[in-house]
């Protein structure tokens, strides 16, 4: 994916806004902040318990505005969610207590993988229940990759 370093925030409002994933996947710590990102829907992605993001002006989805997200943290990003989402710029609305709006990457559902999104509202509360344990451990191996060089 290429580069944009004029932003560095990013958008997270699936695994990765789960307390710790973003620090363990992308070395953080990050300074998190709660916004919304509207004209956007999540839902969970078929087959998988995580979820992804595609445009629907009807719809919004919470997230975390995560700042001073580094180029190269970024790149580590963009390795973790893999080719079935592109990175884009999006606008969102910060939530109390600070207000206004900001600028930040975003990992969307390609366009023409938008099949791939079910109907079913992704829950994290479950996924933390049932799924968490699983793959804060494949986010240690996958961080483990990234600190050799693999």
């Amino acid at each position: 994916m290429p580069q944009t370093p004029q932003c560095s925030a990013l958008f997270v409002y699936g695994s990765l806004r789960v307390d710790g994933i973003a620090e363990l996947v992308g070395g953080g710590p990050f300074v998190a902040q709660p916004c919304v990102l509207y004209g956007h829907r999540r839902r969970r992605v078929r087959g998988r318990p995580w979820p992804g993001i595609r445009p629907d002006p009807e719809e919004q989805t919470d997230g975390l505005l995560l700042r001073d997200v580094s180029p190269d943290q970024i790149e580590i990003f963009d390795l973790f969610e893999g080719d079935a989402y592109q990175r884009q710029i999006v606008r969102v609305q910060m939530s109390a207590p600070e207000k206004g709006a900001a600028d930040a990457f975003a990992y969307v559902i390609r366009g023409e993988l938008t099949h791939w999104m079910t109907n079913e509202l992704w829950d994290q509360e479950w996924f933390e229940k049932n799924i968490l344990e699983d793959f804060t451990q494949r986010c240690r191996i996958f961080r483990s990759e990234i600190d050799r060089g693999l």
